[in-house]
Protein backbone atom coordinates (compact mmCIF):
# COMPACT_ATOMS: atom_id res chain seq x y z
CA UNK A 1 0.00 0.00 0.00
CA UNK A 2 3.14 2.30 0.64
CA UNK A 3 4.32 1.92 -2.80
CA UNK A 4 0.68 2.79 -4.45
CA UNK A 5 -0.39 5.61 -2.33
CA UNK A 6 2.94 7.64 -1.89
CA UNK A 7 4.00 11.31 -3.53
CA UNK A 8 3.53 10.84 -7.11
CA UNK A 9 -0.37 9.35 -6.81
CA UNK A 10 -0.88 12.31 -4.02
CA UNK A 11 -0.16 15.12 -6.06
CA UNK A 12 -1.42 13.74 -9.62
CA UNK A 13 -4.56 12.81 -7.44
CA UNK A 14 -4.88 16.99 -6.44
CA UNK A 15 -3.84 17.99 -9.99
CA UNK A 16 -7.02 15.38 -11.28
CA UNK A 17 -9.09 17.45 -8.75
CA UNK A 18 -7.48 20.82 -10.44
CA UNK A 19 -8.36 19.49 -13.56
CA UNK A 20 -11.84 18.60 -13.30
CA UNK A 21 -12.42 21.45 -11.26
CA UNK A 22 -13.57 23.85 -13.85
CA UNK A 23 -16.65 26.61 -14.14
CA UNK A 24 -19.66 24.04 -13.95
CA UNK A 25 -18.23 22.29 -10.97
CA UNK A 26 -18.29 25.81 -9.25
CA UNK A 27 -21.99 26.41 -10.25
CA UNK A 28 -23.93 23.34 -10.39
CA UNK A 29 -23.30 21.96 -6.95
CA UNK A 30 -24.12 25.65 -5.78
CA UNK A 31 -27.41 26.28 -8.19
CA UNK A 32 -28.55 22.42 -7.20
CA UNK A 33 -28.17 23.53 -3.13
CA UNK A 34 -30.54 26.64 -4.02
CA UNK A 35 -33.09 24.68 -5.73
CA UNK A 36 -33.39 21.97 -3.46
CA UNK A 37 -33.72 23.31 0.08
CA UNK A 38 -34.47 20.59 2.68
CA UNK A 39 -34.79 18.21 0.02
CA UNK A 40 -30.79 18.34 -0.63
CA UNK A 41 -29.80 15.19 0.82
CA UNK A 42 -31.56 13.38 -1.97
CA UNK A 43 -30.43 15.89 -4.67
CA UNK A 44 -26.42 15.15 -3.46
CA UNK A 45 -27.34 11.68 -4.04
CA UNK A 46 -28.16 12.22 -7.80
CA UNK A 47 -25.15 14.41 -8.24
CA UNK A 48 -22.69 11.80 -6.50
CA UNK A 49 -23.43 9.62 -8.79
CA UNK A 50 -23.20 11.36 -12.25
CA UNK A 51 -20.55 13.95 -10.92
CA UNK A 52 -18.40 11.78 -9.19
CA UNK A 53 -19.38 7.94 -10.40
CA UNK A 54 -19.36 8.97 -13.84
CA UNK A 55 -15.60 10.58 -14.63
CA UNK A 56 -14.08 7.36 -12.27
CA UNK A 57 -16.33 4.87 -14.39
CA UNK A 58 -14.77 6.88 -17.49
CA UNK A 59 -11.43 6.95 -16.02
CA UNK A 60 -11.27 3.32 -15.48
CA UNK A 61 -12.40 2.68 -18.65
CA UNK A 62 -10.01 4.92 -20.77
CA UNK A 63 -6.86 3.91 -18.45
CA UNK A 64 -8.03 0.08 -19.78
CA UNK A 65 -6.97 1.89 -23.27
CA UNK A 66 -3.83 3.18 -22.12
CA UNK A 67 -5.55 7.01 -22.21
CA UNK A 68 -5.84 6.32 -26.21
CA UNK A 69 -9.50 8.22 -26.82
CA UNK A 70 -9.44 7.22 -30.34
CA UNK A 71 -9.37 3.53 -29.80
CA UNK A 72 -12.07 4.16 -26.96
CA UNK A 73 -15.05 5.06 -29.40
CA UNK A 74 -13.44 3.48 -32.41
CA UNK A 75 -15.13 0.37 -31.16
CA UNK A 76 -18.23 1.41 -32.54
CA UNK A 77 -16.91 2.52 -36.35
CA UNK A 78 -17.41 5.84 -38.03
CA UNK A 79 -20.06 6.70 -35.62
CA UNK A 80 -17.53 6.34 -32.74
CA UNK A 81 -14.86 9.16 -34.67
CA UNK A 82 -18.26 11.29 -35.19
CA UNK A 83 -19.40 11.07 -31.21
CA UNK A 84 -15.74 11.57 -30.22
CA UNK A 85 -15.14 14.65 -32.06
CA UNK A 86 -18.89 15.90 -30.89
CA UNK A 87 -17.29 15.21 -27.21
CA UNK A 88 -14.75 17.33 -28.04
CA UNK A 89 -16.04 20.34 -29.37
CA UNK A 90 -18.41 20.37 -26.56
CA UNK A 91 -15.50 19.71 -24.21
CA UNK A 92 -13.66 22.44 -25.88
CA UNK A 93 -13.69 26.10 -27.35
CA UNK A 94 -17.14 25.45 -28.01
CA UNK A 95 -19.40 24.84 -24.76
CA UNK A 96 -16.45 23.78 -21.34
CA UNK A 97 -13.96 26.35 -22.00
CA UNK A 98 -16.01 29.39 -22.69
CA UNK A 99 -18.32 28.52 -19.92
CA UNK A 100 -14.73 28.46 -17.51
CA UNK A 101 -14.11 31.95 -19.10
CA UNK A 102 -17.32 33.44 -18.16
CA UNK A 103 -17.30 31.82 -14.28
CA UNK A 104 -13.62 33.27 -14.16
CA UNK A 105 -14.38 36.82 -15.04
CA UNK A 106 -17.19 36.79 -12.35
CA UNK A 107 -14.15 35.93 -10.17
CA UNK A 108 -12.50 39.24 -11.26
CA UNK A 109 -14.84 42.23 -11.95
CA UNK A 110 -15.26 42.82 -8.78
CA UNK A 111 -11.54 43.37 -7.81
CA UNK A 112 -11.27 45.23 -11.36
CA UNK A 113 -14.94 46.65 -12.12
CA UNK A 114 -13.46 48.85 -15.05
CA UNK A 115 -12.35 45.63 -17.04
CA UNK A 116 -15.20 44.47 -19.14
CA UNK A 117 -15.54 40.84 -20.17
CA UNK A 118 -13.73 41.31 -23.46
CA UNK A 119 -10.33 42.95 -22.51
CA UNK A 120 -10.74 40.25 -19.27
CA UNK A 121 -10.89 37.40 -22.65
CA UNK A 122 -8.13 38.59 -24.69
CA UNK A 123 -5.74 38.75 -21.08
CA UNK A 124 -7.35 34.95 -20.20
CA UNK A 125 -6.44 33.87 -23.69
CA UNK A 126 -3.13 35.10 -23.73
CA UNK A 127 -2.00 33.91 -20.11
CA UNK A 128 -3.49 30.50 -21.21
CA UNK A 129 -1.58 30.03 -24.76
CA UNK A 130 1.46 30.88 -22.62
CA UNK A 131 1.20 28.43 -20.44
CA UNK A 132 0.02 25.92 -22.53
CA UNK A 133 3.65 26.15 -24.20
CA UNK A 134 5.35 25.67 -20.84
CA UNK A 135 2.70 22.89 -19.73
CA UNK A 136 5.13 20.67 -17.83
CA UNK A 137 5.98 23.45 -16.01
CA UNK A 138 2.63 24.17 -15.41
CA UNK A 139 1.40 21.10 -14.18
CA UNK A 140 3.86 20.89 -11.46
CA UNK A 141 2.57 24.29 -10.21
CA UNK A 142 -1.14 22.75 -10.29
CA UNK A 143 -0.26 20.05 -7.96
CA UNK A 144 1.78 21.29 -5.74
CA UNK A 145 0.57 25.19 -5.60
CA UNK A 146 -2.26 26.29 -7.14
CA UNK A 147 -5.03 23.22 -6.11
CA UNK A 148 -3.62 23.06 -2.59
CA UNK A 149 -4.57 27.13 -2.23
CA UNK A 150 -8.02 26.43 -4.68
CA UNK A 151 -8.72 23.88 -1.61
CA UNK A 152 -7.92 25.85 1.18
CA UNK A 153 -10.56 28.63 -0.01
CA UNK A 154 -13.03 26.53 -0.45
CA UNK A 155 -12.78 24.70 2.78
CA UNK A 156 -12.84 28.11 4.09
CA UNK A 157 -16.23 29.18 2.60
CA UNK A 158 -17.66 25.93 3.17
CA UNK A 159 -16.78 25.88 7.02
CA UNK A 160 -17.82 29.38 7.54
CA UNK A 161 -21.19 29.00 5.48
CA UNK A 162 -21.91 26.35 7.29
CA UNK A 163 -21.26 28.00 10.57
CA UNK A 164 -23.47 31.53 9.47
CA UNK A 165 -25.81 29.60 7.51
CA UNK A 166 -29.84 29.32 8.75
CA UNK A 167 -32.63 26.64 8.34
CA UNK A 168 -32.85 24.71 4.98
CA UNK A 169 -35.87 26.68 3.38
CA UNK A 170 -38.85 24.25 2.34
CA UNK A 171 -38.24 22.60 -1.61
CA UNK A 172 -41.09 22.57 -3.65
CA UNK A 173 -39.50 19.61 -5.06
CA UNK A 174 -40.29 15.91 -3.79
CA UNK A 175 -37.31 13.40 -3.01
CA UNK A 176 -37.62 11.76 -6.68
CA UNK A 177 -37.22 15.50 -8.61
CA UNK A 178 -34.61 16.32 -6.31
CA UNK A 179 -32.70 13.36 -7.03
CA UNK A 180 -32.95 13.45 -10.64
CA UNK A 181 -32.22 17.35 -10.24
CA UNK A 182 -29.20 16.28 -9.16
CA UNK A 183 -28.51 13.52 -11.31
CA UNK A 184 -28.62 15.94 -14.42
CA UNK A 185 -26.39 18.50 -12.61
CA UNK A 186 -23.93 15.94 -12.54
CA UNK A 187 -24.57 15.62 -16.30
CA UNK A 188 -23.80 19.17 -16.83
CA UNK A 189 -20.37 18.98 -15.48
CA UNK A 190 -19.33 16.68 -18.08
CA UNK A 191 -16.61 15.04 -16.29
CA UNK A 192 -17.43 11.53 -18.21
CA UNK A 193 -16.60 13.31 -21.41
CA UNK A 194 -13.20 14.72 -19.76
CA UNK A 195 -11.81 11.93 -18.01
CA UNK A 196 -12.27 10.16 -21.28
CA UNK A 197 -9.44 12.70 -22.73
CA UNK A 198 -7.60 13.65 -19.54
CA UNK A 199 -7.03 10.31 -19.09
CA UNK A 200 -3.91 10.39 -21.41
CA UNK A 201 -2.32 13.57 -19.39
CA UNK A 202 -2.27 11.11 -15.90
CA UNK A 203 -1.53 8.11 -17.92
CA UNK A 204 1.48 10.00 -19.38
CA UNK A 205 2.15 12.32 -16.12
CA UNK A 206 2.34 8.37 -13.97
CA UNK A 207 4.12 6.44 -16.70
CA UNK A 208 7.73 7.37 -16.06
CA UNK A 209 7.03 7.28 -12.62
CA UNK A 210 6.55 3.35 -11.70
CA UNK A 211 6.80 0.03 -13.48
CA UNK A 212 4.05 -1.34 -15.62
CA UNK A 213 2.36 -3.64 -13.47
CA UNK A 214 1.73 -0.44 -10.74
CA UNK A 215 0.99 1.71 -13.48
CA UNK A 216 -2.75 0.72 -13.17
CA UNK A 217 -3.22 0.89 -9.65
CA UNK A 218 -1.45 3.98 -9.41
CA UNK A 219 -3.62 5.77 -11.67
CA UNK A 220 -6.54 4.75 -9.72
CA UNK A 221 -5.52 5.66 -6.32
CA UNK A 222 -4.79 9.20 -8.15
CA UNK A 223 -8.23 8.96 -9.43
CA UNK A 224 -9.61 8.29 -6.47
CA UNK A 225 -7.85 11.01 -4.76
CA UNK A 226 -9.15 13.54 -7.16
CA UNK A 227 -12.93 11.91 -6.64
CA UNK A 228 -12.86 11.87 -3.14
CA UNK A 229 -11.70 15.99 -3.15
CA UNK A 230 -14.05 16.66 -5.67
CA UNK A 231 -17.06 14.97 -3.64
CA UNK A 232 -16.58 16.15 -0.53
CA UNK A 233 -16.37 20.11 -1.92
CA UNK A 234 -19.54 19.27 -4.07
CA UNK A 235 -21.16 18.04 -0.66
CA UNK A 236 -20.18 21.46 1.34
CA UNK A 237 -21.02 23.93 -1.71
CA UNK A 238 -24.58 22.48 -2.20
CA UNK A 239 -25.24 22.68 1.73
CA UNK A 240 -24.32 25.63 2.19
CA UNK A 241 -25.72 26.87 -1.28
CA UNK A 242 -29.20 25.64 0.45
CA UNK A 243 -28.95 27.48 4.02
CA UNK A 244 -28.12 31.08 2.26
CA UNK A 245 -30.86 30.77 -0.11
CA UNK A 246 -32.60 33.57 0.53
CA UNK A 247 -29.46 35.41 0.55
CA UNK A 248 -28.70 34.85 -3.34
CA UNK A 249 -31.65 35.04 -5.13
CA UNK A 250 -31.82 36.69 -8.74
CA UNK A 251 -27.83 36.00 -8.56
CA UNK A 252 -26.57 35.13 -12.35
CA UNK A 253 -25.27 31.60 -12.27
CA UNK A 254 -21.73 32.46 -12.97
CA UNK A 255 -21.75 35.07 -9.71
CA UNK A 256 -23.30 32.77 -7.31
CA UNK A 257 -19.36 31.46 -5.55
CA UNK A 258 -18.25 35.11 -5.62
CA UNK A 259 -21.08 36.39 -3.71
CA UNK A 260 -21.05 33.54 -1.57
CA UNK A 261 -16.99 33.87 -1.02
CA UNK A 262 -17.70 37.04 0.07
CA UNK A 263 -21.00 36.60 1.91
CA UNK A 264 -18.71 34.00 4.14
CA UNK A 265 -15.46 35.23 4.09
CA UNK A 266 -15.95 39.14 3.54
CA UNK A 267 -14.03 41.78 1.16
CA UNK A 268 -10.22 40.71 1.79
CA UNK A 269 -10.41 37.02 1.83
CA UNK A 270 -13.27 36.49 -0.20
CA UNK A 271 -11.28 38.37 -2.89
CA UNK A 272 -8.71 35.73 -2.32
CA UNK A 273 -10.86 33.07 -2.95
CA UNK A 274 -12.38 34.47 -5.60
CA UNK A 275 -8.70 34.32 -7.36
CA UNK A 276 -8.26 30.98 -6.39
CA UNK A 277 -11.27 29.87 -8.61
CA UNK A 278 -10.43 32.20 -11.06
CA UNK A 279 -7.17 30.07 -11.10
CA UNK A 280 -9.02 26.94 -11.49
CA UNK A 281 -11.02 27.98 -14.39
CA UNK A 282 -7.68 28.59 -15.49
CA UNK A 283 -5.51 25.37 -15.15
CA UNK A 284 -9.33 23.51 -16.84
CA UNK A 285 -8.41 25.96 -19.64
CA UNK A 286 -5.45 24.89 -20.02
CA UNK A 287 -5.59 21.24 -19.66
CA UNK A 288 -8.45 20.81 -22.09
CA UNK A 289 -6.47 23.08 -24.77
CA UNK A 290 -3.39 21.04 -24.65
CA UNK A 291 -5.93 17.62 -24.26
CA UNK A 292 -7.58 18.89 -27.53
CA UNK A 293 -4.24 20.59 -29.39
CA UNK A 294 -2.50 16.71 -28.45
CA UNK A 295 -5.25 15.35 -30.06
CA UNK A 296 -5.33 16.95 -33.48
CA UNK A 297 -1.48 16.51 -33.55
CA UNK A 298 -1.73 12.80 -33.37
CA UNK A 299 -4.24 12.68 -36.13
CA UNK A 300 -3.43 15.66 -38.22
CA UNK A 301 0.44 16.00 -39.48
CA UNK A 302 0.08 19.22 -40.18
CA UNK A 303 -1.53 20.19 -36.98
CA UNK A 304 1.81 18.20 -35.24
CA UNK A 305 3.95 21.12 -37.55
CA UNK A 306 1.88 23.62 -36.24
CA UNK A 307 0.82 23.24 -33.09
CA UNK A 308 1.10 26.86 -31.55
CA UNK A 309 -0.82 27.70 -34.03
CA UNK A 310 -3.81 24.94 -33.23
CA UNK A 311 -3.78 25.98 -29.34
CA UNK A 312 -3.99 29.37 -30.51
CA UNK A 313 -6.55 28.61 -32.92
CA UNK A 314 -8.42 26.69 -29.90
CA UNK A 315 -8.16 29.34 -27.68
CA UNK A 316 -9.08 32.23 -30.26
CA UNK A 317 -12.99 30.14 -30.78
CA UNK A 318 -13.37 29.91 -26.68
CA UNK A 319 -12.81 33.65 -26.52
CA UNK A 320 -15.39 34.05 -29.32
CA UNK A 321 -18.10 31.91 -27.61
CA UNK A 322 -17.24 33.31 -24.30
CA UNK A 323 -18.43 36.49 -25.16
CA UNK A 324 -22.52 34.73 -25.20
CA UNK A 325 -22.17 34.28 -22.06
CA UNK A 326 -22.94 31.54 -19.53
CA UNK A 327 -26.55 31.39 -19.55
CA UNK A 328 -26.65 31.56 -23.32
CA UNK A 329 -24.16 28.87 -23.34
CA UNK A 330 -25.97 26.44 -20.93
CA UNK A 331 -28.99 26.86 -23.67
CA UNK A 332 -26.47 25.36 -26.11
CA UNK A 333 -24.81 22.97 -24.13
CA UNK A 334 -27.98 21.37 -22.33
CA UNK A 335 -29.79 19.58 -24.63
CA UNK A 336 -26.62 18.37 -26.41
CA UNK A 337 -25.51 16.51 -22.96
CA UNK A 338 -28.87 15.40 -22.17
CA UNK A 339 -28.84 13.50 -25.62
CA UNK A 340 -25.02 12.36 -25.53
CA UNK A 341 -24.34 11.53 -22.07
CA UNK A 342 -26.43 8.11 -21.89
CA UNK A 343 -24.87 6.71 -24.82
CA UNK A 344 -21.41 7.42 -23.65
CA UNK A 345 -22.35 5.87 -20.28
CA UNK A 346 -23.21 2.77 -21.95
CA UNK A 347 -20.18 2.79 -24.53
CA UNK A 348 -17.79 2.94 -21.24
CA UNK A 349 -19.50 0.46 -18.81
CA UNK A 350 -19.34 -1.78 -22.85
CA UNK A 351 -15.62 -0.86 -23.32
CA UNK A 352 -14.64 -1.89 -19.73
CA UNK A 353 -16.78 -5.25 -19.73
CA UNK A 354 -14.44 -5.61 -23.05
CA UNK A 355 -11.33 -5.48 -21.58
CA UNK A 356 -11.72 -6.98 -18.24
CA UNK A 357 -14.19 -9.80 -19.60
CA UNK A 358 -14.26 -9.69 -23.19
CA UNK A 359 -17.82 -8.42 -23.75
CA UNK A 360 -18.02 -8.13 -27.59
CA UNK A 361 -21.09 -6.68 -27.96
CA UNK A 362 -21.10 -2.54 -28.27
CA UNK A 363 -22.99 -0.97 -31.32
CA UNK A 364 -26.22 -2.12 -30.75
CA UNK A 365 -26.55 -1.05 -26.79
CA UNK A 366 -24.78 2.33 -27.43
CA UNK A 367 -27.60 2.64 -30.78
CA UNK A 368 -30.58 1.86 -28.74
CA UNK A 369 -29.67 3.92 -25.28
CA UNK A 370 -29.37 7.03 -28.14
CA UNK A 371 -32.11 6.11 -29.77
CA UNK A 372 -34.78 5.62 -26.45
CA UNK A 373 -33.17 9.02 -25.11
CA UNK A 374 -33.32 10.82 -28.40
CA UNK A 375 -37.16 9.98 -28.15
CA UNK A 376 -37.87 10.41 -24.56
CA UNK A 377 -35.93 14.19 -25.11
CA UNK A 378 -38.32 14.50 -27.44
CA UNK A 379 -41.67 13.32 -26.06
CA UNK A 380 -40.94 15.61 -22.74
CA UNK A 381 -40.64 18.64 -25.05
Amino acid sequence: MTTILNRTTLSTGIAIFSMFFGAGNVVFPLLLGQISGDMISYALIGLLITAIGGPMLGMLGAILFQGKSKLFFARIGKPGYLMMLCALALLGPFAVMPRCVTVAYAGFQPLFPSVNLTLFTLMFIAVSLICCLNRQRVIVILGYVLSPLLLACLIMIIIKGKTMGHAYPVSSLSPKDAFFGGLTCGYDTMDLIASLFFSATIWNLLKGETDPSSLFKMTIVSGCIGGLLLGLVYIGLSDIAALHTSSMKDIPPEQLITTLSHLTLGPLYGSIANLAILLACLTTVISLTTTISDFFAEEIPLAKANYSLVLTAILIITGLFASLGFERLMYIIHPMVVLCYPAIIVLTICNIFYKTHDFVHVRIPVAVTFLVTLVVYWLAL
